[in-house]
């Protein structure tokens, strides 16, 4: 996976770009903490992202509830209907805000 990352005013925009499994999790998930302690929003871009396993869907839902806690808005956009599915099947489309651009 390939992680594209720029901030645009107040927002860190993260472009993900692949797979996000178990062997390319912890790489977002550090890049996500320093992230979380610096950022007043958050954006992921699924756009160009084909898969997501179980490993990728604890780091979102880390991520999630860190930034509720911490008062930062997190987003998911360009959700395939494919990754929404999955998304659907373990409920975690009613914890995360996914917005389709």
């Amino acid at each position: 996976m390939e992680i594209s990352k720029y901030v645009n005013n107040d927002q860190t925009v993260f472009q993900l770009n692949g797979r996000l499994n178990a062997t390319t999790a912890p790489t977002l998930e550090a890049e996500l903490k320093l992230v979380l302690e610096s950022s007043k929003k958050i954006k992921l871009d699924f756009k160009n992202l084909v898969y997501v396993s179980s490993a990728g869907l604890r780091i979102l839902m880390v991520a999630e509830k860190i930034s509720k806690k911490t008062g930062i808005e997190f987003t998911i956009t360009n959700v395939s209907p494919e990754i929404m599915k999955i998304f659907e099947m373990t409920m975690i489309s009613s914890y995360l805000k996914i917005i389709q651009e």
